[in-house]
C-alpha cells in the first residue's frame, strides 16, 4: 500500500504547493476526460489527487476553488472566442469574464473539499471517502439547479460515447454516471493510506471497487437490441450559414437560395422509381433569413407541395407582443394563422417583431422553456442593466411553458431547442408525454465555429438519450446533425450544406430515469446532505479511531 506519510510530511512543509499541486492536476484531469479531449479512461482518475488534498491540506477549501477554476476555465475557453467574435467586447475583457466565470463555476467544487474536509474531520477519512461521491453529486446537482442552472458537462458526461458504460443513465441520469465515476476515485483515493489505518476504510475500498466491478460486468455481458426502421422518413437540413452571414442583408437572399438547393422538388424520374419522400423535413434553429415574405413563402411552399412534406422549422415567433424562440410545424393547404417574424423596425432601441404572414398552416408549435442567459436574455437587469445579449436583433426572449409536444402527421415528438439539450429534467419531462417517440434538437451551433462548444453540445444530446432511451433526431445550422439513437450515433458530415433522409426509430415509452426525472435531484441532495448531518451530530466517539483517523487529515 501507498503510505499518505511522504504527502503528509510535504504538506506540512510546504502547504501552498500541496494545495496547488493537487488542484491543478485535478482541474486539468477534469477537463481532459470531457469532449472535445474525449479521454473518458480519466473520469474515474480526475478526483483522485483533490480527495487525497481535502484529507491532507489545511486548506480544502481554496485548494477546491483553485481546482475548479482551472477545470471550467479550460473546459469553457469558447465562451472567450463567442465573445469576441460575435459581441462587442475586447480581448482583454472576454478573457477576464472568461476566467471570472470558471472562478464563480470553481466555487462549486470547493463546496465538494470543504465537505469532504469536514466529514474526514468529524469521522474519520474512511467515512469522507465513502460520502465522497454522493458530495460530489450533490455540487453538480447544486450547480444544475441554482441560479440560472448550468449543468455542463458534469463528470458523468464523459462516458458519452461509450455506451456499454453508460447503462445506468437510464437509471439515475447522468448523475448515476457521475457516482459511479467519483466512487472510483474514491476507492483509488483508498489505496493511498497508512498501513495502520482502520479496518473500515479497508472495507470502503473494497465495496468500492465492488461496485465498480459489477457496473463494468453487465456493461460486458449487456447485449444490444436491434433497432427497426421508424414510421416515417425525415429530411435533416443543414445550411451551415456562418453566424457572421446569418442576418446579414446582402447574405439573405443567397441563405434562401440554399435551403431551396438542398430540397429540391421530385422529378418525374424520382416519381417513377417509386422513391419515398420526407413526410417531414426539419429546419434548424433560427433558420429562415430576413427576405421579402413573398420569396420566402413561395420558397416553403416549394418544400411542402412539390415534395408533399410538412416543415418543422426553428423561428423567431412572435404571440400577444411577446418573442418567443420557437419551433413551429407548418402543413399542408390554405393559409390559416399567421406566424410572425422579426423584422426592421425599432422599440426601445432594438429591432421591433413585425408581423408577417406564411401562405402555409401552422399545426404545431413549442417555445424554448430555458432560455440561455446573455445569449436571449440578460437575468438580473436590474443589477446588471449596462448588459447586453449576444443574439441578433430583438430584445428578450420569453420563456415557454411545458414540454409541448408536436403531432405530425401521426407521429409525436418532443422539441429542445439548442441549450435546453444540456438539463436531464427537460428531456425527462418531454418523454414523459404521452406518446412522443422522437426528440428533436434545434440548433444553431454557428455561434461556435471553431470551439470545442460543438462537441460538448453533442456529448450532452447523446447523454439525454442514454436516460430517456428515445431516439433523438438533432437538426444543426452548423455543428453536429444526424439520429441518435440507444446503440448508434449517426451523424451527417459537420458543417458542410447538407439535407439527408432518414428513418430513425421510433421510441416506445420513456426510461426509469425520465419517468422519475423531477425526483432524481432531490433524491441525490438529499444522499448529499446524509453525511454532513451524520458528521455533524454523531461525531466519531472511539478515541483511538479519532486519533488515527486525525493523522491523515493534517
Amino acid at each position: 500500500m501507498i503510505s499518505f506519510a511522504p504527502i503528509r510530511g510535504f504538506a506540512a512543509r510546504r502547504p501552498a504547493a500541496s494545495a496547488a499541486a493537487p488542484a491543478l492536476l485535478s482541474g486539468l484531469l477534469l477537463t481532459a476526460c470531457q469532449p472535445p479531449w474525449g479521454q473518458a479512461w480519466l473520469a474515474p482518475l480526475a478526483l483522485v489527487p483533490l480527495l487525497v488534498a481535502a484529507l491532507i491540506t489545511p486548506r480544502p477549501f481554496l485548494t477546491g476553488w483553485l481546482a475548479g477554476a482551472v477545470h471550467f476555465t479550460t473546459l469553457l475557453g469558447w465562451v472567450y472566442t463567442v465573445m469576441t467574435r460575435h459581441g462587442p467586447l475586447a480581448g482583454w475583457l472576454a478573457a477576464l469574464l472568461t476566467g471570472l466565470l470558471g472562478t464563480v463555476l470553481g466555487l462549486y467544487v470547493a463546496l465538494f473539499t470543504s465537505a469532504v474536509a469536514f466529514c474526514a474531520r468529524r469521522r474519520g477519512p474512511g467515512f469522507a471517502l465513502a460520502a465522497a461521491p454522493f458530495l460530489w453529486v450533490g455540487t453538480e446537482i447544486l450547480r444544475a439547479k441554482w441560479l440560472t442552472g448550468f449543468p455542463w458537462c458534469p463528470l458523468g458526461n464523459a462516458l458519452w460515447e461509450h455506451q456499454r458504460f453508460a447503462w445506468p443513465a437510464s437509471l439515475g441520469a447522468v448523475w448515476l454516471l457521475s457516482l459511479l465515476c467519483a466512487t472510483g476515485a474514491s476507492a483509488l483515493t483508498g489505496l493511498i493510506r497508512r498501513t495502520d489505518t482502520p479496518p473500515r476504510l479497508e472495507s470502503g475500498v473494497i465495496g468500492g471497487f465492488a461496485i465498480l466491478a459489477a457496473w463494468c460486468a453487465v456493461a460486458l455481458v449487456a447485449e444490444r437490441r436491434d433497432e427497426p426502421p421508424g414510421p416515417a422518413m425525415l429530411r435533416i437540413v443543414q445550411p451551415a450559414i456562418p453566424q457572421d452571414q446569418k442576418w446579414d442583408p446582402a447574405f439573405a437572399r443567397e441563405s434562401l437560395r440554399r435551403l431551396e438547393r438542398l430540397n429540391p422538388p421530385r422529378t418525374a424520374a424520382i416519381d417513377e422509381a417509386g422513391l419515398p419522400t420526407p413526410e417531414l423535413v426539419l429546419l434548424p434553429e433560427s433558420s429562415l433569413p430576413d427576405v421579402d415574405a413573398a420569396e420566402l413563402n413561395f420558397t416553403l411552399d416549394e418544400i411542402t407541395f412539390a415534395q408533399g412534406s410538412r416543415i418543422l422549422l426553428g423561428v423567431e415567433y412572435v404571440r400577444d407582443d411577446k418573442v418567443y424562440n420557437a419551433a413551429v410545424l407548418l402543413g399542408h393547404g390554405p393559409y390559416r394563422s399567421p406566424i410572425h417574424l422579426p423584422v426592421s423596425g425599432d422599440v426601445g432601441g432594438l429591432r421591433s417583431p413585425v408581423p408577417t404572414r406564411f401562405d402555409l398552416p401552422e399545426e404545431g408549435f413549442y417555445a424554448k422553456r430555458h432560455l440561455a442567459p446573455f445569449g436571449e436574455y440578460v437575468p438580473w437587469r436590474r443589477w446588471l442593466f449596462f448588459a447586453r445579449k449576444l443574439t441578433h436583433g430583438i430584445g428578450d426572449f420569453t420563456p415557454g411553458e411545458g414540454a409541448q409536444p408536436i403531432d405530425a402527421d401521426g407521429h409525436r415528438l418532443a422539441v429542445l431547442i439548442c441549450y435546453e439539450a444540456i438539463f436531464p429534467e427537460l428531456a425527462a419531462e418531454a418523454a414523459r408525454e404521452p406518446g412522443v417517440g422522437w426528440l428533436v434538437n434545434l440548433s444553431n451551433d454557428a455561434w461556435f465555429d471553431g470551439t470545442g462548444a460543438k462537441r460538448q453540445l453533442l456529448a450532452m444530446s447523446v447523454m439525454r438519450v442514454r436516460e430517456t432511451g428515445l431516439p433523438l433526431i438533432r437538426v444543426a445550422n452548423t455543428g453536429y446533425s444526424g439520429v441518435i439513437t440507444r446503440n448508434h450515433v449517426t451523424l451527417m458530415p459537420a458543417d458542410e450544406p447538407l439535407a439527408r433522409d432518414f428513418t430513425p426509430p421510433y421510441g416506445a415509452g420513456a426510461s426509469t430515469a425520465a419517468r422519475f426525472g423531477d425526483q432524481l435531484p432531490w433524491l441525490y441532495l438529499a444522499l448529499a446532505a446524509s453525511p454532513l448531518l451524520i458528521s455533524l451530530l454523531r461525531p466519531a466517539r472511539d478515541p483511538v479511531l479519532s486519533t488515527q483517523d486525525s493523522a491523515l487529515s493534517t
